[in-house]
């Protein structure tokens, strides 16, 4: 486990594969894109994880291309891998936040037109 895990907690095991892990991709841009709809991107912030590096291998960095590709070339893109993100279940705005492995969590940063 890459956390600690209080005894008695109520855990998850998630096992990927990289089709999951790239359409989990699309899920999360798709959700960042329709939840700025009016509002000029300026720039995105994406987390991912290092467990989808893992899982991609050599595939990875096209991960980011597209990621890229779907935001917009033209709108500054930076992030970083980490051991795991905290962000909103599905993330839908007024979800609970949770701690997430093998995940992506893209937050696009812009101002209404």
């Amino acid at each position: 486990m890459s956390a600690g895990i209080p005894e008695g907690a109520t855990i998850r095991l998630m096992i990927g594969d990289p089709t999951g892990a790239i359409e989990a991709e699309t899920e999360a841009i798709q959700n960042a894109i329709d939840q700025i709809k009016g509002i000029t991107s300026k720039f995105a912030l994406v987390f991912n994880s290092m467990a989808r590096n893992k899982i991609l291998g050599l595939i990875a960095n096209e991960e980011n291309q597209k990621t890229q590709k779907a935001i917009g070339k033209d709108i500054p893109m930076v992030g970083f891998y980490s051991y795991g993100e905290y962000a909103p279940l599905l993330g839908k705005k007024n979800n609970p936040t949770y701690f997430h492995n093998e995940t992506i969590a893209v937050l696009i940063i812009g101002e209404k037109d």
